[in-house]
């Protein structure tokens, strides 16, 4: 099975890599927006770098996507509501989109999303 994590170097994302890589037995990808912050981390077997907005994002080889990847600071979504919603919402609305008909999605959010 092959997984991907979108926000996987966040708080949660870091945490639910580690677990699924050490107990799941599957190929798991980050979808990551820059390679090079995690440049020095040994451990990513897989990273993919992109944008949840991108149109030509091709996920369809995943089984299974864990979307956690949000703007979550309430001020920055107060302060960019436009930015907010095309990462929020249109965002969400692509990984969909762009994943197979088959594919598991798992949609995960906190108070500030």
């Amino acid at each position: 099975m092959k997984i991907l994590i979108t926000g996987g170097r966040g708080f949660i994302g870091r945490r639910l890599h580690k677990a699924l890589e050490k107990e799941s037995g599957s190929e798991v990808c980050l979808l990551v927006l820059d390679k090079d912050k995690d440049a020095g981390d040994e451990k990513l077997k897989c990273v993919i770098v992109g944008d949840i907005n991108d149109k030509n994002l091709d996920i369809s080889a995943f089984d299974v996507v864990y979307h956690l990847a949000a703007i979550a600071n309430p001020r920055t979504c107060e302060e960019n509501k436009d930015l907010a919603w095309k990462t929020n919402v249109d965002g969400t609305r692509n990984i969909m989109e762009k994943s197979s008909p088959g594919a598991r999605i798992i949609f995960m959010s906190s108070a500030h999303v």
